[in-house]
């Protein structure tokens, strides 16, 4: 998930953006005080991924230089690398901590990470929100798993979609959303693990992402007073999104709208204004620029800690887990 990705502005405000959903997500899986509701820092996610992949693809389909190859080689570099080394990382870890059974359970968790298929492998074994599933160390690549397989699906989505007409291809791709967030919400009390980790019930969220990209423009021609006080509001939602919502009791479901609509209304509006320079401040800049790594690199630490008999319990170790 990159700010420009070589073909767009850099937008400094969603670097902290991604911040805030980075930080969400650590605070939560260490227990840490006002991070009751960290996990929808994925959600925020999500959104940005939308907006800046769903921007790529459409700019560049309207200029008449989008490539399947080039696109995904992008997403490749981006993504495997980093899942790569920290991968290599954790074996050593996994080989002389975990038991025979758990290191082929671990196997599998790689195979299925690699094959981005991640998401599919955790839906059938174990809730996210079960408190086994801190020893599992690759729980967290789910949302990567979400989110490769929108990559493999979007590109062919929007050119299937433009074929009733470029004036069709923004209602489709609503529609689309708006049918994802109706299973989402169908689902999410009666099978909540499936809402939770599949793509057919996170869709709608990268959609959102999406939807704000294409309606960009439009946001930009507001004035500057309403613009702000809508990036304000944004910034509320999410903070909100992030610390404050109750407990889970189907996730994604209605108050998942909070954060996402937070992230929909920074993205639209938070490029300037004091939301705007919040977010681009260089404190939250420098952790939204190693946001993937941090994500990356977290859960194993933290599952790793209680696989040896070492948790992070005391304040001071969850300090320095996040340092």
């Amino acid at each position: 998930m990159q700010a420009s990705d070589g073909t767009t502005r850099y937008r400094p405000d969603i670097d902290g953006l991604r911040a805030i959903a980075v930080l969400s997500v650590i605070f939560y899986h260490l227990s840490l005080p006002g991070a009751g509701s960290g996990y929808a820092g994925v959600d925020v996610f999500f959104v940005i991924s939308g907006f800046l992949i769903g921007g790529i693809v459409l700019r560049e389909r309207a200029e008449g230089r989008f490539t399947y190859r080039r696109f995904y080689a992008r997403r490749i570099r981006r993504i495997l690398p980093a899942l790569f080394a920290v991968i290599l990382c954790i074996l050593p870890f996994a080989w002389t901590q975990m038991t025979p059974h758990d290191l082929r359970y671990f196997g599998g968790a790689i195979a299925a990470t690699l094959a981005f298929l991640s998401n599919v492998w955790f839906y059938t074994r174990i809730d996210y929100f079960n408190p086994e599933a801190e020893l599992d160390p690759l729980l967290h690549t789910w949302s990567l798993g979400v989110e490769e397989q929108f990559y493999l699906l979007f590109p062919p989505l929007v050119a299937l979609a433009a074929r009733f007409g470029r004036r069709a291809l923004v209602p489709v791709l609503a529609l689309l959303g708006l049918a994802s967030l109706a299973v989402a919400l169908k689902t999410s009390e009666a099978q909540p693990t499936l809402a939770f980790y599949l793509l057919h019930t996170r869709f709608w969220e990268l959609m959102a992402g999406v939807l704000a990209a294409v309606f960009l423009p439009r946001a930009q021609g507001l004035s500057p007073a309403l613009a702000t006080a809508l990036a304000l509001a944004g910034l509320a939602l999410v903070l909100i999104g992030v610390t404050l919502l109750p407990e889970p009791q189907g996730w994604p479901g209605p108050t998942t709208l909070v954060p996402v609509l937070g992230a929909v209304l920074l993205v639209l509006f938070g490029a300037s204004g004091p939301a705007g320079r919040l977010l681009a401040s260089p404190p939250f800049r420098a952790v939204g620029l190693i946001s993937y790594s941090a994500y990356l690199i977290h859960h194993p630490m933290i599952s790793l800690l209680v696989i040896s008999g070492h948790p992070a319990e005391s304040l001071a170790a969850k300090l320095a887990v996040v340092a």
